[in-house]
């Protein structure tokens, strides 16, 4: 069928999302392209999708939920302080976002 994937891809992308969950599909499309692997960033997507998995928040949770991690209410409020302070909008989601930083004059 156009456009689906093979299991066994779609499994090694899997695999690849629970290593580095905060990629998303055109990160993971790089990456896995480097190594030899070319499946598309929609592709990802729909991968992704199929699971309910399309945020950074919801991939790390379902690693969590894989490995049976429990975390509590403290660890979860502090991570979205931090997750708060360290936000970055994009006009696009998914894509790569560079910020360069410096203090100067002190």
């Amino acid at each position: 069928m156009p456009g689906s994937v093979p299991k066994e891809l779609e499994e090694q992308m899997l695999t690849f999302v629970r290593e580095d969950p905060p990629y998303g599909p055109e990160r993971t499309e790089a990456e896995r392209t480097s190594v030899g692997l070319s499946v598309g960033h929609t592709s990802i997507e729909g991968i992704l999708k199929k699971r309910d998995v399309t945020t950074v928040k919801a991939r790390v949770e379902w690693v969590r939920n894989l490995s049976g991690e429990i975390i509590s209410q403290d660890e979860r409020t502090r991570d979205k302080e931090t997750a708060k302070k360290n936000h970055v909008e994009a006009n696009v989601r998914g894509r790569l976002i560079g910020q360069d930083t410096s203090i100067s004059g002190v």
